[in-house]
């Protein structure tokens, strides 16, 4: 295998995986026609292996374990609870939290002295959307300002915060294996 090639930017180890069965996510779905939120919600990765040119850990799923999941009763139910609970999320109505006090970090400065400004606000409307990993902050002067609930700088009531991630469970997600 010449540099370049599609096989030199895996790992041995993933070479070996692929052969035996185990793709990345994207393969997985493509081969058996699953969505791969479902896949990656609702199974377990076995594994992980370097690929790439910078040798990023990519979770690896056994296709036939699966195509077995996905094959039986349960599973289907399994995923049809995923696809209406996935369309519930996205036609969901906002939670509103009125009268908090929000603030997050506006940036400045040039990129070699980068200047950050702390901006704070009382009495500021939250809006908290199901799915969605921003918040809509409308100001007591009517301006909406939209900002990531989970980005760095950024200041939200306990009860915000406890909600947005009740209604965004898949942000911080550690995963698991080995290489």
């Amino acid at each position: 295998m010449g540099f370049g090639s599609k096989e030199s930017w895996r790992s041995h180890g993933a070479k070996e995986a692929e052969a035996e069965g185990r793709f990345p996510l994207g393969r997985v779905s493509k081969l058996l026609g699953v969505p791969a939120g479902a896949i990656r919600d609702l199974c377990p990765t076995g594994e992980w292996h370097h690929v790439g040119m910078f040798a990023a850990e990519v979770p690896y799923y056994d296709s036939k374990a699966v195509a077995a999941f996905f094959g039986d009763d349960h599973g289907k139910a399994l995923l049809e609870d995923w696809k209406r609970g996935k369309k519930s999320l996205l036609k969901g109505e906002p939670m509103v939290f009125p009268g908090c006090e929000v603030g997050w970090l506006e940036w400045g400065g040039t990129r070699g002295y980068p200047v950050a400004k702390e901006v704070r606000h009382e009495k500021a409307t939250v809006l908290v959307f199901p799915g969605k990993t921003q918040v809509s902050i409308v100001l007591q002067d009517g301006k909406t300002v939209r900002k990531r609930w989970n980005g760095r700088g950024m200041a939200l009531p306990e009860g915000v915060l406890k909600a947005c991630q009740g209604l965004c469970p898949r942000i911080g997600r550690d995963r698991g294996g080995e290489d």
